[in-house]
């Protein structure tokens, strides 16, 4: 894999990062081979994540689990999910939550 593959790869995490940290409300839902994770990133860099098979069950701490090739992994799933809140607009749920972040960091420093 090329040199430059692998910084957009990076540069892929670090969207997901901030959409994470943007708004207490993203959240992203994975499935792990076993069940659906909804897991979300607090305003300390700590991520938890809450199985969607027991909702009533306090979210775990999962900071430890989100390694770079965790999030390279979940970009990728990312990137073959339906888009949710504008299915018409775009191709992927990643497009979707890239497109975001990309508008919000261009505000911020217009």
């Amino acid at each position: 894999m090329s040199t430059k593959t692998i910084l957009q790869k990076l540069e892929d995490v670090l969207v997901l990062y901030r959409h994470l940290y943007m708004n207490p409300e993203n959240r992203i839902v994975i499935n792990n081979g076993m069940t659906d994770l909804e897991i979300r990133l607090d305003e300390n860099f700590r991520f938890y994540c809450k199985n969607l098979s027991f909702p009533g069950l306090p979210d775990m701490y999962y900071s430890e689990q989100m390694t770079l090739s965790c999030c390279l992994g979940i970009v990728e799933h990312l990137k073959k999910q339906e888009p949710k809140q504008f299915p018409d607009s775009f191709n992927s749920e990643w497009d979707e939550i890239s497109d975001m972040v990309n508008r919000v960091m261009a505000r911020s420093f217009c």
